[in-house]
């Protein structure tokens, strides 16, 4: 199934962005602990608690030259908790992330999130689904033009992929689908759900 490129390629933005980001703001946080010496800073554990962090500016998708664009989009993160040791993993309680611009809208929730040293992001279910979420602005109202959910997710930046193991939903205005499992290409747009498929699409409205 092929749906659009522009939904993953703005989320694969925000995500790398994200990681990217977040990696610099956590060893930045790190190197100013001056007294203590490298070899107990790379083993030590870093714990921060109730973070709110926002990045304006970020690249978004390349334009139809095959150019990268730039737009006033921005990037808001916020976390319960964020636990972090230098060349491991990063891990993330109660993670909301947010990337907008003028008129588009996309939204990042999940109760657990794991971000590994090749910037790889697992994003799993605790009590409520993990949900990824596209809206845009018409007509001075927002839709919601596309929403995954589901118990957990693996982005992984290097491959540009999007892969889920467990139950999927993707819900859109006139279509739900829900399949056993997800890979999605984020470069070529190619979503594949399979394990026991199941839509429901309601059609256009006919007009006399």
């Amino acid at each position: 199934m092929r749906l659009s490129k522009s939904h993953l390629l703005i989320l694969s933005l925000a995500l790398a962005a994200f990681a990217l980001w977040l990696n610099i703001w956590l060893e930045s946080n790190q190197q100013e602990q001056e007294d203590t010496p490298q070899t107990l800073a790379e083993q030590a554990v870093w714990q921060f608690k109730d973070t709110q962090l926002w990045l304006p500016s970020i690249q978004t998708a390349d334009n139809e030259n095959g150019e990268h664009g730039q737009q006033d989009t921005n990037l808001y993160f916020y976390a319960k908790q964020i636990t972090y040791q230098q060349q491991h993993n990063t891990q993330i309680e109660t993670l909301n992330l947010a990337s907008y611009s003028a008129n588009q809208f996309n939204l990042i929730s999940s109760d657990q999130a794991q971000i590994d040293k090749n910037q790889s992001m697992q994003f799993t279910q605790q009590e409520n689904p993990v949900q990824l979420q596209h809206w845009r602005e018409s007509e001075q109202k927002w839709h919601r033009e596309i929403q995954i959910s589901g118990a957990e997710f693996t982005y992984n930046g290097q491959q540009q992929t999007l892969l889920s193991e467990q139950p999927v939903t993707l819900t859109q205005p006139d279509a739900e689908i829900q399949a056993g499992n997800l890979q999605a290409d984020i470069k070529t747009g190619d979503w594949n759900f399979g394990k026991g498929v199941e839509g429901l699409f309601q059609l256009p409205q006919r007009t006399e």
